[in-house]
Parts: C-alpha cells; structure tokens; sequence
C-alpha cells in the first residue's frame, strides 16, 4: 500500500533528524517503489533481526498495516540505497517474502 502524505512528512522529518545527528546535511528525498534487494541494511544481527521485526512481520504477514502507524512509513534510505531509517521495516519485509517496498531515498548524499 502507497503511504500517505502524512506518514512521507513525518518520516522525512526522521530522516532529517538522523542525518542531522551523523553530522550530514538534511536532505530532499523522492518517494519510490524499491525492490528489497536494492536495499542494504545498517544494522545487523539482533540490531536487525530482533523481537521488533519479529512482531512488525507476524502482524503484516496478510499485507493489512500495522496498528502502529510508524510501521507503516517508508523506509528512508541515502542515494546508495543504505538505509537511514527502516532497518526494522527492512527485516520485517524480508521474513514476509516481499519483492518491493516504499522508500524515500535522498537525493544528493554520499
């Protein structure tokens, strides 16, 4: 399901707020259908792969959204498909079996 406008606001503003932490400059990012195996986590082991994304993928398995709206927010990633923000998101797509996911990706970033 293609999210919302209110859900691409907020998690553009998450996104610019972890960049900001890492000392990057905010960036623009353009709404995309992604396939999954384009994108790179960066988190892994039981950063990735933990509790979360257990219970995000078992409540998602039927393709309805979760009860839990940011659940449902792109995955934001930079221009090289690393993920800024959605690791869980990520994961969760990935034990479902999914091809492709929404994703914000950056413009411009190295």
């Amino acid at each position: 399901m293609k999210p919302d406008q209110a859900a691409i606001v907020a998690q553009t503003h998450g996104a610019n707020a972890i960049l900001r932490m890492l000392g990057k400059p905010p960036s623009e990012f353009e709404l995309q259908e992604v396939p999954l195996s384009d994108i790179k986590p960066s988190q892994f082991g039981e950063d990735y792969d933990n509790a979360s994304s257990r219970e995000l993928a078992r409540k998602t398995a039927n393709g309805q959204p979760s009860d839990r709206k940011q659940d449902n927010w792109p995955i934001a990633v930079d221009a090289d498909g690393v993920i800024i923000d959605g690791n869980h998101r990520h994961a969760a797509a990935a034990m479902n079996g999914r091809k492709a996911v929404w994703a914000l990706v950056a413009k411009g970033l190295d």
